[in-house]
């Protein structure tokens, strides 16, 4: 189970570091107003993520307390991240429809 807890944990940061790239390419392309300033935000939480998950191979290392204290911003900061990008993509929308 070990060993497939960290070909997942692998797999992740992976799959992060091409949203990252992607977060960044799309960083141009808004580069201002609402939505601008929206994705700057995303830019800088993805950036975090992207942090985060670098860490998921070692958390075993990682002594309890500060492993708690990370997943706890993990979670918070993920939820900040739904909320803003649902605003955003609402924002789009409402533009679009307008």
């Amino acid at each position: 189970m070990e060993n497939l807890t960290l070909l997942i944990s692998i797999l992740s940061v992976l799959v992060m570091i091409v949203g990252l790239i992607l977060v960044l390419a799309g960083k141009k392309q808004f580069s201002g107003g609402v939505v601008g300033k929206n994705w700057n935000f995303l830019t800088g939480l993805v950036i975090l993520f992207t942090i985060g998950y670098l860490t998921a191979p070692f958390m075993s290392l990682i002594p309890p307390e500060y492993f708690q204290f990370i997943i706890a911003n993990i979670l918070l900061f993920g939820a900040i991240f739904v909320i803003i990008t649902i605003r955003l993509i609402k924002t789009i929308i409402n533009d679009l429809m307008n």
